[in-house]
């Protein structure tokens, strides 16, 4: 399952395909058998919501191919009983003080742990040692989304876990746009820090730096 315009960044975002019909079709060959859409407000069309149907109308997409989809998904639903009687369905029982209990919450940390893909760890930058000046640069440093259950944003439990250093962040620049201006206050913080965190969305790359690191720095510096 995808995120929220999955599909759609396939194109859009990443520019893995060059059209909609090839985002949609190198979606469902890669087994994303479902996203999650929200309108928001814009008026993108959906991939899959859109798109698709109009595939399978003109031919350019088989129905065989999104059979394979269909019967994962319908799958999934008969092993979780959703098709049982509902007085028989586990998950209709559940009421609202069954959420947000401590045996949910250490079930959910420890699938967020074990979910976690270290790419590359040059010169064993990880794990971070604590007393450390550790800059966390960039728009999502700081962030928190309250509907999405998060209460500390990546530098807030860094500085707490960073027990006798110094933790600094600075954005660098904004989500969306192409404003450069807190470039330079950025490039500052992370010039005074031991180790720097660039925090992009869904991901963190860690380097260590000295004194005289110019950025940004290249492969040769870099040590995570």
């Amino acid at each position: 399952m995808g995120d929220s315009d999955t599909v759609q960044f396939i194109q859009t975002e990443h520019h893995y395909a060059n059209s909609p019909a090839a985002a949609v079709h190198a979606a469902l060959h890669a087994g994303t058998d479902l996203e999650s859409w929200c309108d928001g407000g814009n008026s993108d069309p959906d991939y899959y919501r859109d798109v698709l149907p109009a595939m399978l109308r003109n031919g350019s997409l088989t129905a065989a191919l999104v059979d394979v989809s269909l019967g994962r998904l319908l799958t999934l639903r008969f092993r979780a009983g959703l098709f049982d009687d509902p007085a028989d369905q586990p998950f209709a029982r559940i009421t609202p003080q069954d959420r947000g209990t401590a045996q949910q919450a250490a079930i959910a940390l420890d699938t967020a742990r074990q979910s976690m893909t270290l790419l590359l760890n040059r010169k064993t930058a990880l794990p971070l040692s604590a007393g450390q000046r550790i800059a966390v640069i960039g728009p999502y440093a700081a962030y928190t989304e309250i509907r999405a259950g998060w209460t500390a944003s990546v530098v807030d439990e860094i500085r707490r876990l960073n027990v006798g250093g110094n933790t600094t962040t600075a954005p660098g620049c904004s989500v969306h746009g192409t404003d450069r201006r807190a470039f330079a206050a950025a490039l500052t913080t992370a010039a005074a820090a031991d180790v720097v965190g660039w925090l992009f969305r869904g991901s963190v790359q860690f380097v260590c730096v000295d004194g005289t690191a110019q950025f940004p720095l290249p492969p040769s510096r870099c040590c995570g």
